[in-house]
């Protein structure tokens, strides 16, 4: 080797620094892929750990959000269901009012109008007894005309109707006679026209008789057209 040349040696000595350095790179290298091997292991495990607790947070925020929502819309659904039910009553209670109300104004109807029959029957029945007939006498006479019996049965049919209405019976007389006689006269009239009353089958006991006599004449005059429309018995229904 000592014989060789300086040039040959030249070589050979750049060619160990080289082979030298060759392998000086493979070890680095070898020492920096394994370093990138764990950087690149640790830096998968990182991201696969950050990748987990973004799923993680996206599903505890998603399920939370999810959790809202259905609350939310079961509120919504609830607050209908209230609402619903709500309109459903207030109808019902509206509907229940309007069958009270009409109710009470057919029952307000009605009594108004049984009210209005009641009135007008008793217009009607006063009306009836206040047109009892008079009946006329002839001069210083108490005896009933066949005029006069006409006139008392058409009263007595409608005191029948009504028997517990009580009758006063008056007795009238003209001027002519003394106040003593006129009072007797308008007695034995009135007792006339009761006991017609009573045989027709009206109770006595609901007829009371008075006389005036001369006292309320119908007509003042000193003539016979005045005289014969104050000789006379009037009936009157209390």
């Amino acid at each position: 080797m000592g014989s060789r040349e300086p040039g040959e040696r030249f070589e050979l000595l750049l060619f160990a620094q080289n082979l030298k350095y060759i392998q000086d790179c493979k070890v680095l290298y070898s020492h920096s892929f394994r370093r990138k091997r764990v950087h690149m292991k640790m830096i998968a495990k990182l991201t696969l750990a950050v990748l987990l607790v973004t799923f993680l947070a996206m599903g505890v925020f998603t399920g939370c959000a999810s959790q809202k929502q259905m609350q939310e819309e079961q509120q919504r659904r609830d607050q209908a269901r209230q609402d619903s039910v709500a309109r459903v009553e207030a109808a019902q209670k509206a509907e229940r009012e309007k069958v009270v109300a009409d109710s009470l104004a057919k029952i307000e109807e009605a009594n108004r109008l049984k009210m209005e029959e009641e009135r007008l029957a008793r217009e009607r029945v006063e009306k009836e007894l206040a047109s009892m007939h008079t009946v006329y006498f002839a001069f210083d006479q108490s005896k009933l005309t066949s005029d006069a019996r006409t006139k008392l049965q058409e009263n007595a049919v409608i005191l029948q109707r009504y028997p517990d209405r009580s009758i006063v019976i008056e007795g009238h007389t003209d001027e002519r006679g003394s106040t003593e006689y006129n009072l007797a006269l308008g007695e034995r009239r009135a007792a006339a026209v009761q006991k017609y009353y009573q045989d027709y089958g009206i109770s006595g006991e609901r007829i009371r008789i008075i006389s005036y006599g001369e006292e309320r004449p119908a007509t003042p005059g000193n003539n016979e057209d005045a005289w014969s429309k104050n000789r006379r018995a009037l009936t009157k229904v209390q």
